[in-house]
């Protein structure tokens, strides 16, 4: 699957410099981060290309016991000799357990494979507000940042719409 944006900018680590100040042994040594280039990529795909995810998983609700969640006899002071949970769980609707995308897919609702991690969901509205400090503060430049304004009217995004943020880290 191709990115539907690529950003170029200066790396985040060394500061585009392209060498770092090792703390312990006060070396200079070239950036780890971008591999001594000074920039960094960063690669922009719509969460809606991804397959979604049917694997769904049964988990055990956290806020009850066996789908009852407290005692309530009815009484201000209860005297009842077995005070075990008698009031259906509202979360899982005392069912025990819920349904849940936690454990197949992170909760995102897609498959995105390994290859893409370490990665972040986000919505397009912040995606908009991170470009546009970027390019106030001089980390990309006037055409990354109308690429990116223009990828996203190109492709029909939404401001609540997700996208799939994955930063390649060039060892």
């Amino acid at each position: 699957m191709k990115p539907i944006l690529t950003i170029k900018q200066k790396c985040r680590e060394c500061l585009g410099k392209k060498e770092m100040l090792h703390k312990d042994s006060g070396t200079i040594w070239t950036c780890p981060y971008c591999s001594g280039t000074g920039e960094q990529e960063t690669e922009i795909y719509a969460l809606r290309d991804f397959d979604e995810c049917e694997d769904l998983e049964f988990e055990e609700c956290p806020n009850c016991d066996e789908g009852y969640s407290h005692h309530d006899c009815g009484e201000d002071t209860c005297c009842c000799i077995d005070t075990s949970n008698n009031v259906e769980c509202d979360e899982c609707n005392g069912k025990g357990n819920f349904m849940s995308h936690e454990l197949c897919c992170k909760g995102t609702g897609y498959k995105i494979p390994k290859e893409y991690e370490p990665y972040e969901i986000k919505k397009v509205s912040g995606i908009t507000k991170e470009m546009y400090i970027l390019y106030n503060d001089r980390k990309i430049d006037g055409f990354q940042f109308d690429k990116c304004c223009r990828m996203l009217e190109k492709h029909n995004f939404k401001e609540d719409d997700n996208v799939v943020i994955v930063n390649v880290r060039v060892l």
